[in-house]
């Protein structure tokens, strides 16, 4: 039988624009990831704490400042290079402590941790996998995501490993979390008077929010420059989403589908105002405002 191909007709209203795929999608896809001056002096910083050996920081921000993407970003940077031996975990909400050290354990790509039948048994094989990473002059880096959800005893865990050293540390932690993750580290003096660093992810400028949609847009358009948006339009962008990034990835998504629903071909400061209305309208649904 013979097959019948059927068109995509978002994809074909993308070519019609220039654009080979959605540059607003909202999945972790590490090439859309734009770096603006703010989150690249946290990257930066993150980078010293790890090639000093520093120990452990604590990078914070509201929900939809990119905390996540900078996490996944310093992962992708760090895994397959020789000289670190690094392990993500995007939920740090860990049922048992006994769980918590195993899911480290399994998390370390490049490092052979036997699975132990009890915590302390895990701890000394996570240690012992520590030191022979060390051994070798790697730098052993534990990510963890979602950190306002780590309980006392994984704190209690992160400061069994702080103190597991050879004259320097053996493995830094970078936490990523939202600004309660500092009262929760602040509640077990033990562990926050050892943090290295508070770093804060605030909202990006006007400046970031247009090289951040016309990242996006190249990225899309296989490296060409597209001027969909009218400067008024991204003026009112940037108003609605307050320089939350995730909020201007949305409202972004939000303009896309617009114009293709009226078939226009760049986007003004009326359809933008309508795409803010509708955005503003479902934020006060979602918050009872």
């Amino acid at each position: 039988m013979a097959s019948v191909l059927h068109s995509d007709p978002f994809k074909t209203e993308l070519s019609r624009l220039g654009l080979n795929e959605d540059p607003f999608q909202l999945s972790a896809d590490p090439r859309y990831l734009y770096l603006g001056e703010e989150h690249q002096a946290v990257f930066e910083t993150i980078k010293q704490v790890i090639q000093k050996r520093r120990g452990l920081a604590l990078v914070t921000g509201k929900p939809g400042t990119g905390k996540s993407s900078l996490a996944r970003f310093t992962f992708d940077r760090l895994f397959g290079n020789g000289e670190f031996d690094v392990a993500y975990i995007d939920t740090s909400n860990f049922d048992t402590r006994t769980a918590a050290a195993k899911k480290i354990s399994q998390s370390f790509g490049t490092i052979e941790i036997e699975t132990g039948r009890s915590y302390s048994e895990q701890m000394e094989l996570l240690e012992q996998g520590i030191a022979g990473a060390y051994k070798k002059g790697h730098i052993v880096v534990l990510l963890l995501d979602d950190a306002q959800k780590l309980k006392r005893f994984s704190l209690e865990l992160l400061h069994e490993l702080y103190n597991f050293d050879f004259g320097e540390k053996a493995m830094n932690v970078i936490a990523f979390g939202e600004e309660s993750a500092v009262k929760n580290f602040y509640n077990y003096p033990s562990i926050s008077s050892r943090l290295y660093t508070i770093q804060s992810l605030k909202p990006i400028s006007y400046e970031t929010t247009i090289q951040m949609v016309g990242f996006r847009l190249s990225t899309a358009a296989g490296g060409k420059t597209l001027s969909i948006f009218t400067d008024s339009a991204l003026q009112k962008l940037y108003e609605t989403s307050a320089g939350i990034p995730r909020d201007v990835v949305i409202l972004g998504s939000m303009a896309l589908d617009k114009l293709i629903q009226t078939g226009g071909v760049s986007v003004g400061s009326d359809l933008m105002t309508q795409v803010a209305e509708d955005f503003t309208a479902q934020r006060n649904l979602v918050y009872g405002q």
